[in-house]
């Protein structure tokens, strides 16, 4: 009968451990994302103002942003709405549904005003108007 030892490799582990502790952060991070920008879509709403538009390239993580600006009762907010992305593409096609100027529907938190989602049904049509196939006029 043999019997065999058991290697340990301290770097494997450690290598593991941080590949297991990015995965849950990344997942914890988006859980809470999904769960405000769901709950949000119940809050009251105002318009706001696209502000400006972007693909960040930052340490290999690309995203989409769209920075917003709101008033409530009298007061300016800003907000800043975002996509992870693989590609620049794919980033530059989502900001093209969000033209420098264009007004937005925002749902703002009511007792803390600083805090808004886009809405979402908004995001939505849009990007389906933004994949649908542009036919023009023929004369």
């Amino acid at each position: 009968m043999y019997i065999t030892a058991i290697s340990f490799d301290p770097i494997r582990l450690v290598n593991n451990a941080v590949f297991w502790f990015f995965l849950v952060l990344f997942l914890v991070t988006w859980v809470m994302r999904v769960r405000r920008e769901r709950a949000g879509q119940s809050w009251p709403t105002t318009t706001g103002i696209i502000e400006w538009t972007g693909v960040i390239d930052e340490d290999r993580q690309m995203r989409a942003e769209v920075r917003y600006s709101y008033n409530v009762n009298g007061e300016y907010y800003s907000g800043l709405h975002f996509r992870f992305v693989t590609r620049e593409r794919a980033g530059e096609r989502i900001i093209a549904s969000f033209p420098k100027e264009m007004r937005i529907l925002v749902h703002y938190k009511p007792d803390d005003p600083s805090i808004a989602v886009l809405d979402t049904e908004e995001i939505k049509a849009r990007q389906r108007q933004q994949r649908a196939p542009q036919f023009e006029e023929i004369r």
